[in-house]
């Protein structure tokens, strides 16, 4: 018996209501009986007096005389336990024996029959199961009034009321107990706790019988030596609710038999509909049959199968015909999952990459890396693609000498940013010296294929030309690396400044200089220049923080100007910075490169365009709030509008520029402006005649808007993204508003449909082909599907480790065989990568153009406090496992998720401005997004970071637009803060269309199942707990009071409602957080809120993650109500037990915010002008500060085409400023325009490709012809050759100096750059057609009145470079010349004048040979 102990009256006072929306089962009232409204208090003023509802097995407390309460609905408990249970309970008939019932019966058989033999089991079954096994006796007897239980066991079930298809289908229910009459034609006898082990039902594999109808029996344990059925007839009330639940199941277990029987190779594919079809075409005219389908009211029964393939298994199992036999059992069934093949890992630790290796080492989880090493073949194939993608290339291997081609430990790299390790062998440097020389004579060749294939992606870049900004000093440091400073003589416009940093700077940069390009410099009438500039940051100046950076002389730009601030004054700079634009690491012989600006708000990373050397402030081009709207709009688009703080869809109808309005067409809500609304969803949308002018400026942004027929608005055939409320902006519409009178009618819409700029069709194929995707730690696969339902995806590749995700992500695909699953770890598919092994699972090097990830979170959350010790560590580790992918695959697009703690920790040890300096690194746009996924439409409190990256050029997604409103309360929050002390990555608030949905608004429509405890819920199959709890644990819910909201278990024993038993025996644990009044264990969920964080289990008792219990019913959420909290479709499946169905929700991401982030690729990729991704960085050599406008024009080259930007008024005179141009071997320059051969020369003696080795190499044009030594080989600018030769001293390689070259070497290598060998001088001059005249080319810019010109005479080049204006050009009058003498053929001399004003002699360097230091004259 249970009991538990009454609190006396006087303790607390008594607060017990159910809302209106609950099942009216209370006291004095009958089902479906009206609820008595507020103002009826003369019937609903009671006092409370005290009594025990024995019958009821009830108790109520009795509150305090003075106390008036108001009854409103309070539910009566439902029968846990058979009634028997319970004392006080009046039994029906006298209670009689199992044996003497049976002993009875067959005595009285015996008289009335006079010794005739029992008929045949063939004959009574009546068409049942036929042939049995054991005796072939059959008798039956007739169970009335039953109920069927649990035994008493240790079990946290024992005892408990039980539906019959758990019987022997799930483990620990291979015995059950009844209690009911046995009626025979001559007596009624009640019998309780009767055991019994099998359940047998009929009318199997006979589709001429519709229905299974009372062909169930159970057999008896009695008599061994005769078979005794009881054949189920009418349960006892208390148990018609889980007999009716099991009659809807055995009636589905005998169509899905004879569906196996009659179809073959059946697979879970075929119960999406064909299975529904056969069974309507069959009994479709049977009254019966018809009754049991419109109970479940979907044509799609996979649900059914899985929630419910242990009782399906049992009862195919028992039928011959081999039905055990079809593939949908290693489909759906836990124990036997196999239609994905499991690959058993072999490598534990997580594998990476040496670059991925090298920056993540210094975290805490760098002792479970296992780095690999690619083959020369492998590594080939990915520098091609990072050469297409204009990604960083990794100019060398990272391995450990001797150690094969796995190792666990690397050394810190070198300054050029190649790591290697320290030789273990005991031949120390000797061996290491061999080994490097061989190394370097194996990759002559690879060098010269990568040369061609670098010099081939220069020309191949596309529209936007940016030069290498040069700047006239470098800047020089001592033996140390430190920087030592010089006072400019004159700060111009382009240069690059160093200022000292301001020490009541809040930033917290490491460097104690500050960087800064000058976009403008004004004189003022008492002297002073004034600077206007833009900021260039150092990593550590960015959400980079002072993690480790792999590159050393990298900075950004960024759109943080001093316009408004205190103006920078030209005595404040320390020196002028070298800094190469639009370059690699690498390239240049800079002291710096630029290549990304840095968004200070947004914290991101893009690729810099010419665009950003002038500020907002400067550059914008205000436009009228018309003309923008003109600009970004056309007529009969679809937008959003500002309406009475919400956003409303409309349809631009026309601009009238003469009023400054523009006219829109109405577009109204069905479910909101029209009644009544049934199946009328928050997206749905009204065609109307009303046509209303707005202004321009209340047009936010586009929406999508399809129209589509009531028909397929019925049948469920709206798709994606427009059948999800609202996520992302997507509306439909079906009918039209028609005026009549004073009212209005709605008129379903017909083709064809009015005019109107319809959102993209997701039928059709996206003006881009899909790019092919690979989804790591898939999960169930909501967050990859989210994304290919943006259109632009297409996941070619899956890896899950985990068996029931796996198969769930392959239940719900389309087409099984488009994509290729991986049942493993992601550490074996990377490892055989980089190992070469490619294979259908594992694709090579520049097939995988989208990466999706949302590595194991387990590490990084706010709840676990074990996050330090391994199996936390190891979590963790697996994020640099995603960088690695990237860092292998080098895809075009990837797309990160984790929690938000990821990011949390200081600037010295954050696991997140890790993964930034990994990604930028490789030279990835990134940004960040902060994403709550009540935003977009899930009832959920679920917050998220998300990194997402775009190859150089490429578009950015841009942020996913809030569709959905915050609940009230949530405040400003950021990712992490940067070095400013300013948060970023913060939680935007702006207005939305919608309203956030609540947790009884995304449920209402869910049947009400009380306690759950059939575990079985006939229309939703996954509408159950993931979780049993014993009896105490129900009665603790059941105290836990429903109104007010949220309350909880501590709440219930500090208002006294919590029984003293349960109170003295639960667990507090030891950290005292479940006694606190704000600790969250089994709290009640707020309805009129969101829901909390579905995690990986269901555990309430936790302090933190316990808000589980539903907010009116007395119980834990359940598996549906958590796909409802992360938009999970419900025509779906999850595939497992209900404990790892819920594991697989909780693990994904929320499908409102993947599809969101879907649609905002499939813009990016979209808007993309072509498949060529570096869209911002063709780089030319030019010795001026000055950036100049892009333009557009067509050029030829050799014998190939491209198209550049045409010039536009106030741009350059000449287009061949922007443009780059190499001529092969026997290239015939009467094929090019003048301009075109002025930028030909120019680039020959100004393009760079390095200082960083010393040995001569023989380079390739762009047709791969060979060039050598004779021209077109290796290039280098005077200025370079300048900057690296005016120190004296040489100079250790300090962060990001290039390894210094020798002087005779470098002085070659100038020489073969301008094309004067010695020994090939003549032979060059006359194949180019120079002969003994002096030829000139002359490049003038009307912008700046500048003017270069390069002269080539028989021994000398000559570039000067003159500005006729007033004198503020950073190029006011240079020259610098390049000579070689009969006299002495081996010594060059460089001389460099100025012709400005400003004071300076003229400098002259020369380079003896056989002299390793340069001498200054």
């Amino acid at each position: 018996m249970y009991s538990i102990e009454k609190t006396s009256a006087e303790d607390f006072p008594v607060h017990l209501t159910l809302p209106k929306s609950a099942p009216s089962k209370c006291h004095g009232q009958q089902p479906g009986s009206p609820v008595k409204e507020e103002n009826e208090e003369d019937e609903d003023i009671l006092e409370w007096n005290a009594e025990a509802n024995e019958e009821m097995g009830m108790v109520e407390y009795v509150a305090r005389p003075q106390m008036k309460l108001k009854l409103a609905r309070i539910a009566v408990p439902e029968f846990v336990f058979p009634k028997s249970s319970y004392d006080g309970y009046t039994r029906p008939l006298e209670i009689s024996k199992e044996r003497t019932v049976l002993r009875d019966f067959f005595d009285q058989q015996e008289r009335e029959q006079q010794q005739e033999q029992v008929h045949s089991s063939e004959e009574g079954l009546k068409g049942g199961r036929g042939k049995r096994q054991g005796n072939d006796e059959f008798n039956q007897i007739e169970l009335q009034n039953f109920s069927i239980y649990r035994p008493e066991s240790k079990n946290t079930q024992s005892g408990e009321l039980a539906p019959l298809h758990f019987l022997c289908a799930r483990s620990a229910n291979n015995d059950y107990y009844f209690d009911g009459i046995l009626v025979d034609e001559n007596s009624r006898r009640y019998v309780e706790k009767v055991p019994f082990k099998v359940l047998s039902i009929g009318n199997y594999l006979d589709t001429s019988l519709h229905t299974v109808g009372d062909q169930i029996w159970i057999r008896s344990a009695q008599l061994k030596g005769k078979e005794v059925w009881y054949q189920l007839k009418e349960p006892a009330p208390e148990y018609r609710e889980y007999h009716e639940q099991f009659l809807w199941i055995a009636e589905f277990a005998k169509h899905f038999v004879d569906f196996l029987d009659a179809v073959d190779k059946v697979s879970l594919h075929h119960f999406q509909q064909q299975f529904h079809d056969w069974a309507l075409e069959l009994h479709g005219n049977d009254a019966d049959f018809t009754r049991w389908l419109s109970t479940y009211s979907h044509t799609d029964f996979r649900s059914v199968v899985a929630a419910n393939f242990e009782f399906l298994w049992k009862e195919a199992s028992g039928v011959e015909n081999g039905l055990h036999k079809h593939p949908i059992w290693s489909e759906v069934d836990a124990k036997r999952l196999t239609v994905v093949k499991e690959h058993h890992f072999k490598t534990e630790n997580t594998v990476v990459t040496p670059y991925v290796y090298e920056c993540f080492k210094r975290l805490p989880f760098g002792g479970y890396f296992n780095v690999i090493t690619q083959s020369s073949k492998v590594l080939a194939s990915r520098r091609k693609r990072e050469m297409k993608l204009d990604l960083t290339v990794e100019r060398g291997s990272a391995y450990a000498v001797g150690q094969g081609d796995e190792s666990p430990s690397l050394s810190s790299r070198t300054s050029g940013g190649v790591g290697i390790t320290r030789a273990r062998h005991s031949g120390g440097f000797e061996m290491l010296r061999e080994f490097f020389d061989e190394k370097m004579d194996q990759k002559d060749e690879e060098h010269e294929e990568q040369a061609r294939i670098e010099a081939k992606a220069r020309i191949a870049r596309d529209k936007f030309v940016g030069p290498v900004i040069i700047t006239p000093t470098r800047l020089k440091r001592d033996g140390c690396g430190r920087t030592l400073t010089q006072k400019p003589k004159a700060v111009r416009e382009g240069d690059v400044v160093a200022v000292k940093k301001d020490s009541q700077s809040v930033w917290k940069g490491e460097s104690d200089l500050w960087f800064a390009y000058v976009q403008e410099a004004h004189l003022t009438k008492k002297g002073r220049r004034l600077l206007k500039v833009i900021w260039l940051y150092e990593p550590s100046d960015t959400s980079c923080a002072n993690m480790y950076y792999p590159i050393r002389n990298e900075l950004f730009f960024s759109d943080n100007c001093n316009c408004g601030d205190r103006v920078l004054d030209a005595d404040d700079v320390l020196c002028i910075v070298s800094v190469a634009f639009f370059s690699k690491p690498g390239e240049s012989g800079a002291e710096y490169f630029v290549r990304q600006k840095y968004g200070t708000l947004d914290a991101s990373f893009v690729t810099l365009r010419r665009s950003d050397f002038k500020c907002v402030h400067l550059s914008t081009q205000e436009l009228s709030p018309m003309e923008g709207a003109k600009e970004k709009y056309q007529v009969g688009d679809t937008v959003l509008i500002l309406s009475d703080n919400i956003l409303e869809p409309v349809q631009l109808v026309r601009f009238e520029d003469d009023k400054g309005q523009v006219l829109v067409r109405r577009l109204s809500r069905r479910g909101r402006d029209y009644q009544p609304a049934q199946n009328s969803r928050p997206n749905e949308l009204v065609w109307t005649e009303y046509i209303y002018p707005i202004r321009p400026e209340y047009i936010s942004r586009n929406c999508h808007i399809r129209f589509y027929t009531e028909d397929e608005k019925l049948n469920r055939k709206i798709p994606a993204p427009y059948n999800r409320d609202g996520t992302a902006d997507a509306y439909y519409i079906t009918c039209h508003e028609v005026p009549d009178g004073s009212q209005c009618e709605l008129r379903p819409l017909v083709r064809p449909f009015p005019s109107m700029n319809q959102g993209f069709d997701p039928s059709e194929a996206t003006s881009r082909p899909a790019m092919n995707g690979m989804d790591l730690f898939c999960g169930g696969g909501n967050f990859g599907r989210g994304l290919e339902e943006g259109g632009a995806v297409r996941n070619k590749w899956a890896v899950d480790i985990g068996k029931e995700q796996i198969h769930t992500y392959r239940a719900n695909l389309r087409n099984p065989e488009d994509t290729n699953l991986y049942f493993g770890s992601v550490n074996d598919i990377l490892r055989n990568g980089l190992k070469g092994n490619f294979s259908s699972h594992v694709p090579e090097p520049g097939e995988v153009d989208f990466i999706s990830a949302g590595s194991p979170c387990q590490g990084f959350s706010n709840a676990n406090n074990r996050k330090e010790e391994e199996k936390g560590l190891r979590n963790s580790s697996l994020v640099a496992s995603v960088t690695a992918f990237i860092d292998f695959y080098r895809p075009k697009y990837a797309l990160l998720e984790n929690v938000t703690g990821m990011a949390s920790g200081n600037r010295d040890q954050n696991v997140f401005s890790q993964l930034l300096c990994t990604l930028v690194g490789m030279g990835y746009q990134v940004q960040q997004f902060h994403l709550d996924a009540w935003s977009f439409g899930s009832p959920q409190s679920r917050s998220r970071l998300f990194v997402s990256i775009a190859a150089p050029g490429l578009k950015l997604p841009p942020h996913p637009a809030l569709s959905h409103s915050h609940p009230q309360g949530k405040r400003d929050r950021g990712i992490g803060t940067g070095a400013n002390g300013e948060k970023y990555g913060r939680r935007r608030f702006e207005i939305t269309p919608l309203e956030y949905v609540t947790a009884v608004e995304a449920t209402n429509d869910l049947p009400y199942i009380g306690q759950a405890r059939s575990h079985t819920c006939i229309s939703y199959p996954d509408h159950r707990q993931s979780c049993t709890k014993s009896n105490v644990k129900r009665i603790m819910i059941n105290c836990v009071p429903v109104n007010p909201r949220q309350q909880s278990f501590i709440k219930a024993v500090s208002s006294g409602w919590m029984p003293k038993p349960i109170v003295e025996n639960y667990s507090w644990g030891k950290s005292g957080h479940k006694r606190t009044l704000t600790a969250r264990s089994w709290q009640r969920v707020d309805p009129n809120a969101l829901m909390p964080t579905i995690t990986t289990s269901a555990q309430p008792a936790c302090a933190f993650t316990g808000a589980l219990v539903h907010w009116d019913q007395h119980r834990l959420l359940t598996v549906m109500e958590a796909r409802r909290a992360q938009s999970f479709p419900d025509d779906e499946v999850l595939i497992g037990i209900a404990s790892a169905q819920w594991k697989i929700v909780g693990n994904s991401v929320a499908r409102t915010v993947a599809l969101a982030l879907g649609m905002s690729v499939r813009e990016a990729w979209v808007s993309n002008d072509d498949d060529a991704p570096s869209h911002g960085a063709q780089r030319v050599m030019v010795e001026t500060g000055v950036i100049r406008p892009s333009a557009t024009h067509t050029g030829h080259l050799g014998h190939q085409s491209f198209t550049k930007p045409s010039p536009a008024s106030g741009q350059l005179a000449d287009e061949a400023e922007d443009d780059l141009f190499l001529d092969g071997h026997g290239h015939d320059d009467s094929t090019f325009t003048s301009g075109q051969k002025q930028a030909k020369m120019k680039y020959q003696n100004s393009e760079a490709i390095g200082l960083e080795t010393p040995k001569k190499r023989r380079l390739s044009a762009p047709d791969g012809s060979d060039q050598g030594a004779s021209g077109g080989g290796s290039h280098i600018s005077p200025t370079q050759y300048r900057n690296a030769t005016q120190t004296k001293k040489r100079r250790s390689p300090k962060r990001g100096d290039a390894p210094e070259a020798p002087s005779n070497a470098l002085g070659e290598r100038f020489r073969e750059s301008a094309g004067y060998a010695t020994s090939d001088f003549n032979r060059k001059r006359k194949a180019d057609g120079y002969g003994e005249q002096r030829a000139s080319r002359r490049l003038r810019s009307s912008a700046s009145s500048q003017r270069a010109s390069i002269s080539i005479a028989e021994n000398t080049c000559r570039m000067e470079i003159s500005d006729d204006s007033d004198g503020h050009s950073p190029v006011a009058g240079r020259a610098m010349s390049v000579s070689s003498t009969d006299e002495s053929p081996d010594t060059r001399a460089l001389s460099l004048s100025s012709t400005s004003e400003a004071p300076g002699a003229p400098m002259s360097m020369s380079t003896p040979p056989g002299e390793s230091d340069l001498e200054l004259k």
